[in-house]
Order: C-alpha cells, then structure tokens, then sequence
C-alpha cells in the first residue's frame, strides 16, 4: 500500500449565528465543485462533511465557530486525498484520473466556491445556498437508519434546513432532524 498524501488547508472567516454544522457542510459542498470544476469528476457531498467518488470517500472537512463579544469566527478545515488510497471505501483523485492533480488549482477552485458561497450567504441567498448544496448531497432521497438513545429508525432523507441538519422522514411518517454526532447510515 502507498502512502495517501492529503492536500490540507484551512481558512478563517467572520461569521454571523450560522452553526458548525452548516459551516462544515459549506464547506464539503466548496470542496466538491472544486473538485468538479478543476478534475471534470463527478463527486458529491455525503451529510454532513464528507466528499464521495461513487461512493468511496475522498475528502473531509469540519468546521468550527468560536463567538466572542458579539462577534464570531468560523474555522474551515479541508482534507483532500490527492494521492493513492489503499483503504477499502475510500479513493483519491490520482487514483481516480490516473494522473497527479495540480494542487494550487484544485485549492483555487475551492477557495473559489467557497467565496460564493460566502457572498451568497452574506446577501441573504440563504435559499438558493442550500438548493446548491441539497443538488450536490448524495443522502437526499436515500434510505437511511438512524440510531438515537440506542433505539434505530429508518426512513428517507429528504432535506437540509437552514441550521445544516439533515431531515428525515420516517417509515412511521414522522421526521426528525440529525445534528452531526447522531448515527446514521445507509441502507
């Protein structure tokens, strides 16, 4: 097995009431239509901070919100796997074009939709942001469990909100919203 080398950055931003989750998804959006827009691969996001290449994982991102004095700054971190991968479920770009990836343009593209993302977040696009990220997530329309307070449900993701949980409808018909931390998977 190779060694998997990892293109990591992070950026900083100013930030209003939006939640780390909302931020991490943002930003596993901006990291896949970089990937999109600099490689031609297609790769989605899969709720809430992954990155997916037919369904084996090639980037993660977290973000994190510290508030202070009425102020708040958002940490966005990124982890592309540029090369190799020898883990079953996971992939990297080089094994998936064959070829290394120029990593100062894969980072433009990203910083790239990142910063429309922020514009458009920063104009009150707060709808049409996250039509963007819901066309790009691959757990939407999915059948997933879910696993809280030991007990596990199913049912079939069906949306994002606005704080970035995912919203599931129930087989029973009710819904419920998923923080990051709460157990899902897909069946």
């Amino acid at each position: 097995m190779r060694d998997a080398v990892l293109l990591r950055f992070s950026a900083v931003a100013a930030c209003g009431s939006e939640t780390s989750l909302l931020l991490g998804l943002i930003a596993a959006f901006s990291a896949s239509e970089g990937i999109r827009k600099d490689t031609g691969i297609i790769s989605w996001v899969r709720w809430p901070s992954v990155v997916t290449i037919e369904g084996k994982r090639v980037a993660a991102t977290s973000a994190s919100v510290t508030r202070a004095s009425g102020a708040g700054w958002a940490e966005l971190d990124f982890r592309i796997n540029i090369l190799h991968s020898g883990l079953a479920g996971f992939t990297s770009l080089y094994d998936e074009l064959g070829v290394e990836v120029d990593r100062r343009l894969l980072l433009d593209k990203i910083l790239e939709s990142l910063s429309w993302m922020h514009f458009g977040w920063s104009n009150e696009m707060h709808p049409q942001i996250l039509r963007r990220i819901t066309s790009m997530t691959e757990t939407i329309g999915s059948k997933v469990s879910v696993r809280r307070d030991g007990a596990k449900t199913a049912g079939s993701a069906v949306e994002i909100d606005a704080l970035g949980r995912l919203v599931v409808r129930l087989d029973d018909g009710n819904t419920t919203r998923l923080e990051a931390g709460d157990e899902l998977s897909h069946t």
